[in-house]
């Protein structure tokens, strides 16, 4: 019997290299989906393979700690950790990155997941003037 290696998967329609591969039953509840889609962005059959690779070793990287499950981090860790996340959010939103759009709901979600059942969210009526009210 002949196993076939994975390899960069060509769109039909676009000819762009796609990595596509079938996520394990035991992480599909962890990743949300059956199968793992990334664009190569490239037509090259040669850079494709190249792209190919990285993008697997990324994906059977987040597979294996996916499969570790949840660990403890120290707090120099989590200091590291919050860091970067605040700097994807200066580089995203600029200067303000406590206004970037969602985030006071983000934030009500967090709370709701750590506390559950000690936190009651209660939909606001929209405060905004009707059009019809408007001359």
């Amino acid at each position: 019997m002949v196993l076939r290696m994975n390899h960069p998967w060509p769109h039909p329609d676009s000819g762009i290299y796609w990595y596509r591969k079938r996520v394990p039953e035991r992480l599909k509840p962890l990743v949300g989906k059956t199968e793992e889609r990334i664009s190569l962005r490239t037509r090259d059959p040669e850079q494709a393979r190249i792209e190919f690779a990285r993008v697997c070793l990324e994906v059977q990287q987040r597979w294996r700690e996916l499969s570790a499950g949840p660990r403890s981090l120290s707090e120099r860790q989590a200091a590291g950790l919050a860091g970067e996340i605040y700097d994807a959010m200066v580089k995203e939103h600029g200067d303000n990155p406590s206004r970037m759009p969602g985030r006071s709901l983000a934030l009500m979600l967090d709370q709701a997941a750590l506390r559950r059942g000690s936190v009651r969210m209660i939909p606001l009526p929209d405060k905004r003037p009707s059009v019809a009210g408007t001359v």
